[in-house]
């Protein structure tokens, strides 16, 4: 702790030691690169220098106080460059438009902040349905399953299984089986067809377009053995409990290495489709299929309902 406090005091300190200079107005375009609008206004700290000699880039917020609000780190690998960018009286929406504005133009950002600790990080993890065009690297895959890994689970048992559709073609085909499923569905329910058509097909061309995918399942064979079969159906429950739990650090790890997810839970609805169409063991049982990428889109917080509808103290 007194080593954090002690790295944010020294660059409070650059800050108040040099003057701002404000090159670039908020909206306006990036005189080398067309395609960044500057979000904030934007500018440097004179005498104040970069590793690569140039100025500390600074983006200025609406905030009356010019204090550090965080810093964003970007690494470009297309010139081997790491840069490091100051915001300074800037709100959180105003953060988060930085942010965007980073990685709308391919850059992996980290957002270094004084008061984000991780209470504030677990709240800016949100449901993304729309991602950007760009590959999901199998590495940052493989790194957010090795954090999924380390999920509780019954006895330890660790009954879930992975599927990671990589290709357009695996996402083809579970698409296609889930929506067939589902328009049966919707038509059973009394919805027109125009309308479950299209619904449908939302629903297909999500799956398909999203950089990456991963089928959550349940590993049948993994649920200790018993001769009960109350007690068997008690150890089932909390085999899908365990892989719940695994789903949901999944998607905190997404978030700790910078990607969006968001939870679909047709497989559960439609699991002997899903196993068909991958291939996949009859005794492995899809429960959801988590939709990654980087994101395109940052929804406001959604609401949440208090603390006192929800808890109960005895």
């Amino acid at each position: 702790m007194e080593a954090h406090l002690n790295f944010w005091l020294a660059v409070e300190s650059l800050v108040k030691n040099h003057r701002l200079i404000i090159e670039h107005r908020r909206g306006s375009v990036h005189p080398l690169f067309p395609d960044y609008i500057y979000p904030l206004d934007c500018g440097y700290l004179e005498g104040c220098h970069s590793a690569d000699g140039d100025g500390t880039d600074v983006f200025r917020g609406s905030l009356p106080d010019a204090l550090v609000s965080a810093l964003f780190i970007s690494v470009d690998e297309r010139n081997g460059g790491v840069q490091l960018k100051i915001a300074l009286g800037t709100t959180e929406p105003e953060n988060q438009l930085i942010y965007e504005s980073l990685t709308k133009i391919g850059l992996p950002v980290w957002r270094l902040s004084p008061s984000m600790d991780a209470s504030a990080w677990l709240k800016t993890r949100r449901s993304i349905r729309r991602f950007q065009n760009r590959k999901v690297e199998r590495e940052r895959i493989e790194q957010i399953l090795d954090l999924t890994q380390w999920a509780p689970s019954a006895h330890n048992t660790q009954p879930w299984r992975f599927i990671v559709l990589e290709n357009e073609s695996s996402r083809q085909h579970l698409a296609e089986a889930l929506g067939e499923s589902f328009l049966q569905d919707l038509l059973r329910e009394g919805i027109p067809i125009e309308e479950a058509n299209k619904r449908v097909e939302r629903s297909r061309q999500r799956i398909i377009q999203a950089p990456a995918s991963i089928l959550l399942c349940l590993a049948e064979e993994d649920i200790p053995q018993t001769a009960r079969i109350t007690q068997w159906e008690g150890e089932r429950w909390l085999a899908v409990q365990s892989v719940a739990l695994a789903g949901g650090q999944l998607m905190l790890a997404a978030h700790t290495l910078g990607l969006a997810s968001v939870w679909l839970c047709a497989p559960l609805y439609a699991p002997q489709a899903a196993r068909y169409a991958l291939g996949l063991p009859d005794t492995w049982q899809p429960q959801a299929l988590i939709l990654l990428g980087y994101a395109a889109q940052t929804p406001p917080p959604p609401t949440r309902k208090p603390l006192h509808e929800i808890v109960r103290y005895i």
